[in-house]
């Protein structure tokens, strides 16, 4: 039995590989590809979720959906 190569039809897609290991190889990097895109997401997401109240960025950065900060309670002097 002989292998051939399936090209995928004209649409943007890379062609499959002629072999096994080939067709290994490109799962791989396939998934390192999504790890990667995977991590990034994540750290954008820790980014986007950071205002004032939980790290060094001063009041004026927060955006207008931040919830105003809680008054002190008067401290008696």
């Amino acid at each position: 039995m002989t292998q051939h190569a399936t090209q995928a039809p004209h649409n943007g897609q890379p062609e499959l590989p002629e072999t096994v290991p080939a067709c290994h190889d490109m799962i791989r990097q396939l998934l390192q590809s999504q790890n990667q895109l995977m991590d990034r997401l994540s750290a954008l997401e820790e980014k986007v979720h950071l205002n004032s109240r939980n790290s060094s960025k001063p009041p004026s950065s927060d955006g207008p959906g931040t919830p105003p900060a809680r008054p002190r309670p008067k401290s008696g002097k």
